[in-house]
């Protein structure tokens, strides 16, 4: 990706920043779908915690528990919560890894499409 330093781009080195641009949109193309259900986690996170405390509490209230704060507090201290709180926690990591790949392939094709058009104008220039 880098231009040589002791000599001014041809049309050569314009065609393989080319291709690597190419071969950039193929990639930025195949985690496209992996980004987009990483940004659904991301976006209901809150939801999807309030669901597994919803959960929990209602695990608390069928085994007995009588009033709703004893069953939340029951619910807080639970196994199922915790190991449910893990488990998103674990999803929410993966999909932030994910959506900082996808900015970072975002970032190498910027730079590639920039690197092209300015190999193509020093070209031009010769």
């Amino acid at each position: 990706m880098k231009l040589p330093q002791d000599r001014s781009p041809d049309y050569t080195e314009s065609a393989t920043i080319a291709a690597q641009l190419l071969a950039q949109t193929d990639v930025l193309h195949d985690m496209a779908q992996a980004v987009g259900d990483a940004k659904a986690i991301l976006s209901f996170s809150g939801d999807r915690l309030k669901r597994a405390l919803a959960l929990a509490i209602h695990d608390a209230k069928a085994a007995g528990t009588s009033s709703f704060v004893a069953a939340e507090s029951q619910a807080r201290a639970s196994t199922a919560y915790r190991d449910a709180l893990d488990a998103l926690s674990i999803q929410e990591r993966d999909a932030e890894r994910q959506v900082a790949a996808w900015t970072a392939a975002q970032a190498r094709y910027e730079a590639l499409r920039s690197l092209v058009s300015l190999a193509k104008q020093q070209a031009a220039i010769l």
